[in-house]
């Protein structure tokens, strides 16, 4: 058996730009694999479980045992995805997704440990096959979205708008700081 990914996120049938990549990251991460997806779809209510719902479970906001749940399947993903936006985790600030990690971060880091960072792991997609070291994976989803912000705020520059918003993130907690 492969790698079973566990994603945490708004999911289709919810329309959302968050709804829609988190179905696109998982379709390429499971496509040419033996690994699996198990989704714990954030909801703002209680829904069924549709047919085809690559939902493994429903984390709602608000209901502890949806929390629960949620960190119930997660404990058996070898990988925990979790997507961010604000607004869309329960409690104070979206609170509740600190919770939800207490809950499974020491199965998950008992799971880092037991794997070093040098070990090579192997991928293929399209019929080809890649080799990265763990930490090299790891330092690329860490640093990706700085890639993006970077692309965003060039196209915002090439537009013509000035000034252009804050983008670090020390900016950003200046800002919060500021406000409170």
């Amino acid at each position: 058996m492969g790698t079973r990914f566990g994603f945490v996120s708004t999911y289709p049938p919810t329309q959302c730009g968050l709804a829609t990549f988190a179905a696109a990251l998982r379709g390429a991460l499971l496509h040419d694999t033996g690994d699996e997806g198990w989704v714990v779809r954030l909801v703002e209510a209680q829904a069924p479980q549709g047919t085809g719902d690559e939902a493994v479970t429903h984390l709602v906001a608000g209901r502890p045992a949806s929390l629960a749940q949620a960190a119930e399947r997660l404990n058996q993903c070898d990988v925990a995805i979790v997507q961010h936006e604000y607004g869309i985790y329960g409690g104070h600030d979206g609170a509740e997704i600190l919770s939800l990690l207490d809950e499974v971060s020491d199965d998950f880091a008992n799971t880092a440990r037991s794997h070093p960072l040098d070990e090579q792991v192997v991928g293929s997609r399209g019929g080809k096959s890649y080799t990265f070291t763990r930490g090299g994976v790891i330092t690329h989803v860490t640093t990706h979205g700085m890639h993006h912000r970077a692309q965003c705020l060039n196209m915002l520059r090439q537009m013509g708008i000035a000034p252009l918003p804050p983008s670090a993130v020390v900016e950003w907690i200046l800002c919060a700081d500021s406000k409170a």
